[in-house]
């Protein structure tokens, strides 16, 4: 099972919708939280019903005219049920159907203003009452160490220590990651270049437990100036055929042989 999320920095260009469904497709994700689509409400049902038709699509255009997320699922290995919307996050529940397990994930979008994600926090803090299995996958847009921040101009402090105390309070941390450890740059050249690790999936100890081979990949931004984040919660066991050898196979090649004999016999 995957679960990936992304923040393509706007999806109205074609190009962008079938980078969006490749990513989809070659990676087998069962759910994609597609994250800044800036694509109004009556343009994003046609989105939805063209090229994201096999999937279900929700998002949280009621808090937000700009519909910051959207949450992409695969109806045929997943069962996505929504339960909060904020303009900041969609938290869910979802059930896997080959193997039965039901977990929490909130895929979140967070502000680049201070005060708005300190409306989040306090968000997750409620949330972290009410799971057990739980993921928290997006763009946080915040860094959680003054090394996950490169610029000529430091990450500020009081929003550090903010989400640490969060995701203390929470009692969730990184999932074991591979691949860019910055997830995000602003594309100036030289003196003005901006790397920052905005980008994570964080999961509490019961998710640690349940899926203890959980993990994140932190793939090339390509279309995009962030990396997408493909976790992997557990590879799909595909189940091989079983080959069946049924005894009246050998009955009836023995019975052959018998007339056979008798035949070139007469």
């Amino acid at each position: 099972m995957k679960i990936a999320s992304w923040n393509i920095r706007g999806g109205n260009d074609p190009l962008k919708q079938q980078e969006v469904l490749d990513f989809l497709i070659s990676h087998r994700v069962d759910i994609f939280g597609v994250l800044e689509t800036r694509v109004k409400e009556k343009n994003a049902h046609k989105i939805a019903r063209t090229i994201f038709k096999d999937y279900k699509v929700v998002s949280n255009y009621k808090e937000h005219y700009n519909g910051r997320i959207w949450l992409i699922s695969k109806p045929s290995s997943v069962t996505v049920t929504p339960l909060l919307y904020n303009s900041q996050f969609i938290h869910y529940e979802a059930l896997h159907h080959a193997t039965g397990h039901k977990f929490h994930v909130t895929m979140i979008y967070a502000s680049n203003n201070a005060r708005e994600r300190d409306i989040l926090w306090s968000h997750l803090i409620n949330i972290k009452n009410t799971v057990k299995e739980w993921l928290l996958l997006g763009d946080f847009n915040v860094v959680r160490t003054a090394d996950e921040h490169v610029s000529k101009t430091p990450a500020h402090l009081a929003d550090i220590l903010d989400f640490n105390s969060c995701l203390l309070q929470c009692e969730v941390d990184d999932v074991y990651g591979t691949g860019s450890e910055l997830t995000w740059n602003n594309k100036q050249e030289d003196e003005g270049r901006v790397w920052s690790k905005l980008d994570r999936a964080l999961a509490n100890s019961s998710w640690c437990t349940t899926f203890p081979a959980t993990s994140a990949n932190f793939l090339a931004p390509g279309i995009s100036d962030h990396s997408p984040i493909l976790v992997t919660v557990f590879e799909d066991q595909h189940v091989h055929a079983r080959f069946s050898f049924l005894n009246c196979w050998i009955e009836f090649f023995f019975f052959w042989c018998n007339v056979s004999i008798l035949y070139i016999k007469n």
